[in-house]
C-alpha cells in the first residue's frame, strides 16, 4: 500500500477512535465525508497492456471516485470493433460525482481515440479533460488526486 494512503488511514482510524470514545460519530462521519470524492487510487506503473493499482495489476480501466472500474472490452471490441475507442455509458460514468478534472491515458503510444464526446460532456459539467499517454497521464493522475476531484479512463495497449 502506497504511504501516503497508509497514513490517511491510520489518521481516519484514529479520528474514529477518539471520535467514538466521545460520542462525536458526527465529526468521524464528516472527516470521511471531507475525502470523498477524492482519488483513493494510486498508480504504482505501466506497460504495455497492464497498469498497476495499489500493488494490483490491470488491463484497461476507469477510476470514478475513488474506484477502479475494470473496463467492459469483450462489449468495446463488439461495439467498435477494436478496443480503442470508448462507450458513451464510459464517458457518463466518467462524469459522475461531478469530477474537477478527466485525464484520459489513452495507451502507451497515443492511439486511442477521444471523441468530441468528451469535450462536449466537460462543457456541460465544468470538468477539463486532459488527454495524455498513459505513462504520464498515470503520473498526472497522482499529483492531481492529491487535492482534486479526479476520474481517469486508462488504456494499457497502444
Amino acid at each position: 500500500m502506497n504511504l501516503f494512503w497508509l497514513n490517511i488511514f491510520c489518521i481516519l482510524l484514529l479520528l474514529r477512535v477518539v471520535f467514538e470514545s466521545f460520542g462525536c460519530w458526527f465529526l468521524y462521519l464528516f472527516a470521511v465525508y471531507a475525502l470523498e470524492g477524492r482519488a483513493l487510487v494510486f498508480f504504482d506503473s505501466t506497460g504495455f497492456g497492464f497498469v498497476v493499482v495499489d500493488g494490483k495489476k490491470h488491463g484497461d480501466l476507469l477510476v470514478v471516485g475513488g474506484r477502479v472500474v475494470e473496463r467492459e472490452l469483450d462489449v468495446v471490441k463488439r461495439e467498435f470493433g477494436t478496443s480503442h475507442a470508448v462507450r458513451e455509458s464510459e464517458v457518463a460514468l466518467l462524469y459522475k460525482g461531478k469530477p474537477e478534472f478527466i485525464l484520459v491515458g489513452n495507451g502507451q503510444d497515443g492511439v486511442l481515440e477521444v471523441d468530441e464526446r468528451f469535450f462536449e460532456a466537460a462543457k456541460r459539467v465544468g470538468a477539463q479533460v486532459t488527454v495524455l499517454p498513459t505513462p504520464k497521464a498515470i503520473l498526472e493522475f497522482n499529483l492531481l488526486s492529491r487535492n482534486r476531484r479526479v476520474n481517469a479512463l486508462i488504456h494499457v495497449t497502444c
